[in-house]
C-alpha cells in the first residue's frame, strides 16, 4: 500500500509522500481562450498578463488541478493500492469533501481519508490533546481562521472565522488605494506584510497609479504598516474573546497556563503573536515552521496509517 496525502487550501496545495513535500505550489489555474486548464501553480503564476489566471473556484476546477498532479506524481498505478489522505480549509462542507473523496477514488486510489485542517495542525504542532488538561490550538489561513479547544482526544469546542488572509491583503489594498490613489499588486503587500519589523527603515512601495496609469511608488513607514495592521488583528482578537468567553472557568484556567499555540500562513507575519497577546492578555506560541504545521500533520497521520496496515 502506498499513502499519499494532500493539503488543499485556497491559497497553496500540497502533495505529500514518503514524509516529503513533493508538490508545494500556488492554488492557480491558467486557462485558454475556451476556458480550459493549460496550466496549475507556478507554471500558471508565470502566465499572468499573457492569460486567465486565478485561483480554483468550482470543484471542476480543482479537480483539474489534483488530476495534472496525479498525473505527473504516477500516483495511481495499475496493480499498486493506495491510500490518500486529504484536509480542506473549513470553508469546505462535508457535501464538497464528500466530492472530493469520490473524485479521487474514480481517479484510481483506493481508500480516501479525510479530516479538519484543525486535527491536522495539532498533530502537526504535537499539542497535547489527549490529557484532561485543556489545549488550544489557532489556525490562521488564507481563506478562513480557526480555533478549537482539546482534552482527552476530542474538539471540545470550536470556532470559525471568515476573516482570513485573503481580507488582510484586501484590506491592505484598499488603504493604500484610498490614500495614495495607487494600485498594487497582491504578490507585493504579500512581501510587504512579511516585511514588517524586519527594519526600522521606511517601504518603498511600487505600483500603478489609479488616476494616470502610471508606474509610481510611494513611501511609507512602519508605524503607519503596524497601526493598518493592528486595526486587521483587532477583529481577530474580538473573535477570539468570544470564544474564550464560552470555555468553562477550568478550560479558560488551562489556556492561561498553556497558551494558544497559533499556525498557519499569516503566523509568518512578523509580530502577529505579539499583538494578539497585548490585546487579549493571553500567551500565544508559534508552532515551527507555523505555515506547514498541517503539513506535517498530514505526515504524522500517514505514518500512522502505515503502521497499522
Amino acid at each position: 500500500m502506498e499513502y499519499i496525502g494532500l493539503d488543499i487550501g485556497t491559497h497553496t496545495i500540497r502533495y505529500i509522500k514518503d514524509n516529503n513535500i513533493l508538490f508545494d505550489q500556488p492554488a492557480l489555474l491558467a486557462f485558454d481562450a475556451n476556458k480550459k486548464t493549460m496550466a496549475i501553480g507556478t507554471e500558471a503564476s508565470q502566465l499572468r498578463g499573457t492569460r486567465h489566471v486565478r485561483s480554483y473556484r468550482r470543484l471542476s476546477e480543482l479537480y483539474s488541478y489534483l488530476d495534472e498532479i496525479f498525473t505527473r506524481y504516477d500516483s495511481f498505478r495499475l496493480f499498486h493500492k493506495t491510500t490518500v489522505f486529504f484536509t480542506t480549509p473549513s470553508t469546505f462542507d462535508k457535501k464538497q469533501c464528500e466530492k472530493i473523496r469520490n473524485h479521487i477514488l474514480e481517479q484510481g486510489a483506493t481508500q480516501v481519508i479525510y479530516d479538519k485542517e484543525l486535527w491536522c495542525a495539532a498533530i502537526g504542532a504535537k499539542l497535547q490533546i489527549n490529557t484532561s488538561v485543556s489545549a488550544c490550538m489557532l489556525y490562521m489561513g488564507h481563506a478562513s481562521c480557526d480555533i478549537a479547544c482539546f482534552s482527552n482526544g476530542i474538539i471540545q469546542k470550536e470556532s470559525h472565522s471568515p476573516y482570513g488572509g485573503a481580507q488582510i491583503l484586501h484590506a491592505f489594498n484598499k488603504w493604500i488605494q484610498t490614500n495614495y490613489d495607487l494600485q498594487v499588486s497582491q504578490p507585493f503587500i504579500e512581501n510587504l506584510l512579511l516585511q514588517f519589523g524586519q527594519t526600522k527603515e521606511a517601504i518603498v512601495i511600487h505600483g500603478t497609479d489609479m488616476r494616470t496609469q502610471q508606474n509610481r511608488r510611494i513611501t511609507i513607514t512602519q508605524n503607519q504598516i503596524g497601526q493598518v495592521l493592528s486595526r486587521i488583528v483587532y477583529a481577530w482578537s474580538q473573535w477570539i474573546y468570544t470564544f474564550l468567553t464560552t470555555l468553562s472557568n477550568q478550560q479558560q484556567g488551562d489556556l492561561l497556563k498553556r497558551g494558544i499555540v497559533c499556525c498557519g500562513g499569516l503566523m509568518e507575519i512578523p509580530h502577529i503573536d505579539t499583538i494578539l497577546r497585548q490585546q487579549l492578555n493571553v500567551p500565544f506560541f508559534i508552532s515551527p515552521n507555523p505555515q506547514y504545521t498541517i503539513s506535517y500533520g498530514i505526515m504524522t497521520i500517514l505514518n500512522r496509517l502505515k503502521e497499522e496496515e
